[in-house]
């Protein structure tokens, strides 16, 4: 699973999820994905404008993909595996 948030334009926070093969098959064998959103390290205040799911056959892949599309004010937080473990 990786997960990222970035600025949009009007100010406010977009986040993105994005889920692996691995995730859809777990999700696919009725078992629930959590996350904690305090691993986005969120401000409190902050207002969310959006949040996108997609699609990557792996982590890699999907890491590979968003840093072409990502900006200087966006996080990308992985979770290989879908471990729990943030890298």
């Amino acid at each position: 699973m990786i997960k990222a948030k970035f600025t949009m334009g009007d100010g406010r926070i977009g986040v993105l999820i994005g889920l692996s093969r691995q995730n859809v098959e777990q999700l696919q064998a009725g078992h629930p994905i959590f996350f904690d959103p305090a691993q986005l390290a969120l401000d409190h205040e902050a207002h969310v404008g959006g949040i996108a799911v997609f699609y990557g056959e792996t982590e890699d892949t999907m890491l590979r993909d968003l840093r072409g599309l990502i900006g200087p004010h966006s996080e990308i937080f992985s979770m290989p595996n879908g471990d729990g473990n943030v890298r």
